[in-house]
């Protein structure tokens, strides 16, 4: 680096020294709650009465006695150490404030650096103009914070590297909100005399605005140079207006990616709490709803007769929310990650299984025509439970959305070693655009229905046969209706 340009480090250092002078001449100063005026300047004696302690809602504060000048009452001291008090939480609430703007500035530091055209328009910037040091700085009133460096005069400072502030001329530019471009700062009308190109012992300079879609200032893209360069040509202005443009662009976009997948992350945590929450109150709701079951059982059985027929009502309303507690907490399950819990096991029983769902809906359902084929020879791997669970969802679905009065067909039989159980109702034919989400949770048909259910049948039917290793779907036309056929392997494992 050229002997004439001074390095941040040197400049730093320069002002390190200088305030450690100063302190040493005002020797209250390096108290940032005590003003050098109400440092004691006699020499009277004082003791630690001539102290004050204030005690506030977060912390004491003790004012020493040799920083404090002789109280005549206890009202003068409380009110002078109050004073310190109030100047003490000021500063915690400015370095506070810092300490976010810092935070916000490595934020944006790491934006920049994730941007990969920077580093190369840094590297034309300086092959192009002859400025050998160029930056992107994050610039507000109180930072100044490098970005992105490209450095050629070894002039110290890399992303995160920072100035105070207000030996820049970015603190200029950003206020001004337009570009300062100087050729030869030495003879300069303007900043021949400015102390910014002396501290930094620079000639050339160049310094724009860079400005997000809002209008907001980031930064400044910034570049100089030891000797004189010819940076007022109307070409290389603009070039660097392009440029902090084009960054300013680049960075909007980056910001806001971030911004979708915070969000985004925020929001799939959101939903595994609330379907976890869900999970949790539905299970804790089945035990009152077993007493109630049990109470409304005796009741059908033992009660008079009126009785008896309000115990069978109270007893199909507890066995549809039980019903529907098992679905939400299957359904929470799957949300959360979690693969719908079955026990697999031989069945040499399945066809009497769902024969006996079949059985119950028809009795549930006296309108309804449930033919069933249920052909199935040999031992089957499944869990008969989730498989009648399936096929009651799937009736249920047929019985609701199907032709009154038209048969409903269940079919089960075994071919080409997986087993198959179907279901087929009469209808209007399903728009193609229904079928493709008919397995979502809360799906629908009619966004108008508000029934007792909660659009979460099929969905679960699709989770049991995912976790049989199967397959679930549905297929729908005006001549042969609507079909859901399940195929898992015969020897599912």
């Amino acid at each position: 680096m050229p002997d004439d340009a001074a390095t941040p480090n040197a400049v730093a250092s320069a002002m390190v020294t200088e305030g450690q002078a100063e302190r040493e001449h005002h020797p209250g100063r390096h108290h940032p709650e005590i003003e050098p005026s109400e440092v004691a300047r006699d020499d009277r004696e004082r003791t630690v009465e001539h102290g004050a302690q204030v005690r506030g809602r977060h912390d004491t504060v003790r004012v020493p006695s040799e920083r404090c000048p002789k109280f005549h009452s206890a009202k003068q001291k409380v009110r002078v150490a109050a004073r310190k008090v109030g100047k003490y939480r000021q500063t915690m609430i400015t370095s506070a404030m810092s300490q976010d703007a810092r935070a916000r500035a490595d934020a944006l530091r790491h934006a920049v650096q994730r941007i990969d055209a920077v580093p190369v328009m840094l590297r034309l910037i300086s092959e192009q103009t002859q400025l050998r040091f160029s930056a992107v700085a994050h610039v507000t009133d109180e930072l100044w914070v490098a970005c992105a460096v490209h450095d050629q005069l070894d002039f110290g400072l890399s992303p995160g590297s920072e100035l105070p502030v207000e030996t820049t001329l970015c603190l200029e530019a950003r206020h001004q909100l337009a570009p300062i471009v100087i050729e030869h700062a030495s003879i300069d009308p303007v900043f021949s005399r400015h102390q910014t190109p002396k501290l930094y012992r620079f000639e050339s300079y160049v310094s724009v605005p860079i400005l997000l879609r809002d209008g907001s200032h980031f930064g400044n893209l910034c570049a100089l140079d030891p000797l004189p360069r010819p940076v007022a040509d109307p070409k290389v202005q603009a070039m660097f207006a392009a440029y902090a443009a084009l960054l300013g662009h680049l960075l909007d976009g980056e910001l806001a990616h971030e911004d979708t997948v915070r969000l985004l992350a925020a929001e799939r945590s959101l939903a595994v709490s609330r379907e976890q929450f869900i999970a949790v109150v539905a299970h804790d709701l089945r035990n009152p709803l077993s007493a109630i079951a049990s109470g409304t059982e005796l009741i059908a059985r033992f009660g008079e007769p009126a009785m008896s027929r309000v115990g069978e009502r109270m007893r199909a309303s507890t066995q549809r929310m039980s019903t529907l507690l098992n679905d939400l907490v299957d359904f929470a399950r799957g949300r959360a990650g979690q693969v719908i819990s079955i026990s697999l096991s031989p069945r040499v029983d399945l066809a009497s299984g769902l024969a006996s769902v079949v059985h119950e809906l028809q009795d549930a359902h006296p309108g309804a025509r449930l033919i069933e084929e249920l052909t199935i020879d040999g031992v089957v791997t499944c869990d008969l439970a989730r498989l009648q669970q399936l096929l009651s969802n799937l009736i249920a679905n047929a019985i609701a959305y199907g032709v009154q009065g038209t048969p409903i067909l269940v079919r089960a039989f075994i071919a080409d070693d997986e087993a198959v159980l179907s279901v087929t109702n009469q209808g209007a034919a399903m728009a193609q655009a229904d079928l493709d989400r008919i397995f979502d949770p809360y799906w629908r048909s009619n966004p108008q229905d508000e029934g007792p259910h909660l659009g979460l049948g099929l969905h679960i039917c699709a989770q049991v046969a995912r976790a049989h290793r199967g397959t679930l779907t549905a297929t729908s036309s005006a001549h042969a209706g609507t079909r859901f056929e399940l195929r898992w392997p015969v020897g599912a494992s």
